[in-house]
């Protein structure tokens, strides 16, 4: 990931706690409205946090997406999985897990789903105003 779009991603996750904690894991930025999706952010494990966008369909909150991501012990950012709900469902592993960090890459799954997260935290800076 590029220093703005690391940058970018340390604001968003600043301050949650471990979901176990009893301080908050997750915040919402925005609101739906003027065609933009409020996101949130959620700290989903140890140095592992959800990005997501969701929408209601037929009572179902749907994620629009849902990315995970996690960051190592240096700060180095690195999309997990992409995961999009509707009609025609995605679900891409990027990175194998284990409790020490990654195990395991796919490499053009993980191109895929890099490329997706720099345009899609470019975008949210804009609509966002993150600096």
């Amino acid at each position: 990931m590029s220093k703005s779009d690391a940058a970018t991603l340390d604001v968003l996750v600043e301050g949650l706690a471990e979901p176990t904690a009893s301080e908050a894991s997750s915040r919402t930025l925005g609101k739906d409205e003027d065609g933009v999706m409020a996101l949130s952010v959620e700290r989903v494990g140890p140095r592992k946090y959800s990005l997501a966008h969701y929408y209601k369909q037929n009572g179902d909150m749907m994620r629009d997406p849902d990315v995970v991501l996690f960051r190592d012990e240096r700060g180095r950012w690195f999309p997990v999985s992409f995961r999009q709900d509707g009609g025609m469902p995605v679900y891409t592993v990027a990175l194998e897990m284990d409790a020490t960090g990654i195990v395991g890459m796919y490499r053009r799954r993980y191109a895929t789903v890099r490329d997706f997260v720099r345009l899609w935290l470019r975008n949210l800076r804009a609509q966002h105003g993150i600096k």
